[in-house]
């Protein structure tokens, strides 16, 4: 499918569009939830007209199918399939579950790999992607890995994944 924008209207430089997101999500005019739980409704879904595909394991999962449904999920984002995941909210039982699972399985989707350039071109390339700036703690990090800061930023590594998170709850990431 192949979407045309009035001239007055275009994407930012930074999308690219994948299956099941076929626009920029600043100009999405729809964007549809599926049960996570229920994975025979995510081709019907990546197929269907709508702009933005998500995957949704919090509030459309009952609490004792949340980890086959978070199993689906990561299994269908890792078989060539693309869309969104909506999370179990921060603090429940499940939203550490959720991102660990997704981290581990789908970095690229969270920011990284931190690989092509390290985490110098990841974090470049997150804030310049978000329009977002960003703050590190690059002592902290090379101090716990052993590790000097030239090294931190340029090497690359499929073992560390970029993860945004509220200034508000950086200290649980620590």
């Amino acid at each position: 499918m192949t979407v045309t924008l009035p001239a007055a209207i275009t994407p930012s430089p930074a999308f690219q569009p994948v299956p099941g997101q076929r626009i920029d999500p600043e100009l999405a005019r729809s964007w549809l939830l599926v049960n996570a739980a229920q994975p025979e409704r995510f081709q019907p879904a990546e197929d269907s007209a709508a702009d933005i595909v998500i995957l949704d394991i919090e509030d459309a999962v009952a609490p004792k199918d949340k980890d086959q449904a978070r199993a689906d999920a990561v299994a269908w984002l890792t078989s060539g399939h693309t869309g969104w995941v909506r999370l179990n909210g921060y603090g429940s039982r499940w939203w550490e579950q959720d991102v660990e699972a997704l981290a581990a399985a789908l970095p690229a989707h969270l920011g990284g790999p931190v690989s092509e350039g390290g985490l110098a071109a990841t974090l470049s390339e997150m804030c310049l992607r978000f329009g977002t700036g960003a703050r590190i703690g690059l002592g902290e990090v090379c101090e716990r890995d052993g590790l000097d800061v030239f090294t931190l930023l340029f090497s690359e590594s499929q073992g560390r994944a970029v993860v945004s998170v509220p200034r508000s709850e950086e200290v649980r990431f620590k």
